[in-house]
């Protein structure tokens, strides 16, 4: 009977020495990649935050140099001028003058086609007004985003608010869960 007790006890003693370590190294990793993702998922968008407060910025910075140029609208010095702020802006992809929601002229062409701009999606506390919308003087079924001042409107490319980040350490979780070469 004694035998058979210690038999017992030296098997159990045995299972929990192998199992024990085992579970504790998968909680161990599992908590690690947790947190790492977390971490990750931090990172991804405050640089998400920080490329749209870069956009909009730009956009503001845009649309202010437009209203404070104070040629004749829509003519060659105004248009020269639309053209260099939509040049000089990266993510700007047209500025428009604007009578009534009505695009006058833009930085693409001298005399824009009638196209009426609904009210805005929204209208931001410094008094900027930005849609989402396909509407735009070219005719195109495109989604852009604009905004707008009392007078002049800037179209960005939606893409534009996206930050590519460049991967980091998901090749050391890509080899960690083997997703490479798909073996588990």
């Amino acid at each position: 009977m004694r035998t058979r007790h210690l038999m017992a006890l030296f098997t159990g003693v045995l299972i929990l020495a192998i199992i024990l370590p085992i579970s504790l190294s998968i909680w161990q990793a599992a908590r690690q990649a947790k947190m790492q993702f977390y971490r990750e998922l931090d990172d991804y968008s405050n640089r998400i935050v920080v490329r749209t407060l870069q956009v909009a910025d730009q956009a503001r910075e845009a649309l202010r140099e437009a209203d404070a140029h104070t040629a004749a609208s829509c003519s060659p010095e105004h248009l020269l001028t639309l053209r260099r702020i939509a040049y000089t802006h990266r993510y700007i992809q047209e500025v428009l003058w604007l009578r009534d929601s009505v695009p006058q002229c833009s930085s693409l062409e001298d005399h824009s086609v009638a196209v009426t701009f609904p009210p805005p999606d929204h209208i931001a506390p410094d008094g900027y007004r930005t849609w989402l919308t396909s509407i735009n003087d070219l005719g195109l079924d495109h989604q852009m985003t604009a905004m707008g001042s009392r007078q002049h409107m800037v179209m960005i490319d939606p893409v534009s608010f996206i930050d590519v980040v460049p991967a980091s350490e998901e090749k050391i979780h890509t080899m960690l869960f083997g997703l490479d070469t798909r073996k588990w």
